[in-house]
């Protein structure tokens, strides 16, 4: 997943840390291995090389479950099938194989093939998937914050465990099992600084994801610097006037999809679709000038406020 994972647990006894610890990093290893697009023998690697019906494992049908529902959501601004798009930009390898080598130049083609003339087909109730030829799908936007989320379940369901944070990339759950318990806190870094936070906000359970336009950026096509947030409407790097969104809620991986979505979008269009979605996350974004803005609940607003000088608040209107 090209991704650090860290995993904060309040036990009584070291032993059960480990213990833990290990099985997290020990389900972020098996599902590594099912859903990378860099692994040839992965599940997904297997997909997007099949032909007809095939049969997927329970954990691909939740995840392909997820990416039908939140491209509905989302309007079209999250697609799976931005594979082709991604390689040609130059992702076709890990992020750190990508740092390390120059992006090979593409001659002739100016473009791949338009997305939306992809179909690919899924019944979660007999867990049968089809694609058509030349789709291939990319579910890296939604896998980190689904498996963050599966196994925050599991930990929740340990009697022995008080607390826990589990953050991978910036895609985190916090739980505490008392009401009392103390409060986690998130930090929210600096998109052109990111040696400093612009702020730490306080969570006693719940998720949080940032997308950022600053993150997973290479040198593409004919020497331009492109990033890893691909717009379907055009197939190119999102070129939205928001850089970096974070979003707090219940669901990790609606909101990670809600804050790649802003990205994508920007302002104008991200609000209006905010809206249309009856979406009441809270919401903290910075555009490119370095304003920051707050969209949610008034109740969240003044313990942000005490924290953080914002430059704009939105009204939900729903």
């Amino acid at each position: 997943m090209n991704t650090r994972v860290e995993v904060h647990l309040s036990v009584s006894e070291l032993s059960q840390f480990k213990t833990y610890a290990l099985r997290v990093q020990n389900w972020f290893e098996v599902q590594e291995r099912r859903f990378s697009r860099f692994i040839s023998t992965s599940e997904l690697c297997n997909l997007n090389a099949s032909s007809g019906w095939v049969n997927v494992s329970p954990a691909m049908s939740e995840v392909l479950s997820l990416a039908r529902q939140f491209t509905r959501l989302s309007e079209g601004a999250f697609k799976p099938a931005i594979l082709p798009e991604l390689e040609w930009l130059g992702y076709d390898r890990t992020f750190e194989e990508l740092e390390t080598h120059q992006s090979r130049k593409r001659n002739g083609e100016s473009s791949v093939e338009a997305i939306p003339s992809r179909r690919w087909l899924f019944d979660p109730v007999t867990r049968m998937f089809r694609r058509d030829p030349g789709t291939t799908l990319d579910l890296g936007g939604i896998v980190k914050s689904w498996c963050v989320q599966e196994i925050s379940k599991w930990l929740r369901a340990q009697s022995d465990i008080e607390a826990f944070c589990i953050n991978a990339g910036g895609d985190l759950t916090v739980w505490n099992r008392h009401a009392s318990g103390k409060r986690w806190t998130i930090q929210i870094e600096d998109p052109f600084e990111p040696q400093r936070d612009i702020v730490g906000l306080e969570l006693h359970s719940g998720a949080a994801a940032t997308s950022s336009r600053t993150k997973r950026k290479w040198v593409g096509p004919n020497g331009v610097e492109v990033h890893h947030l691909i717009d379907p409407r055009t197939g190119s790097s999102a070129e939205g006037n928001i850089v970096q969104c974070t979003v707090l809620g219940s669901h990790l991986p609606e909101c990670e999809v809600i804050s790649k979505s802003m990205c994508i979008l920007g302002e104008i269009e991200g609000l209006a679709w905010l809206t249309r979605q009856n979406l009441t996350h809270t919401l903290i974004w910075v555009d490119e000038e370095f304003r920051i803005h707050y969209r949610g609940p008034k109740d969240q607003l003044e313990p942000i406020t005490a924290k953080l000088k914002l430059d704009f608040v939105h009204d939900i209107q729903i």
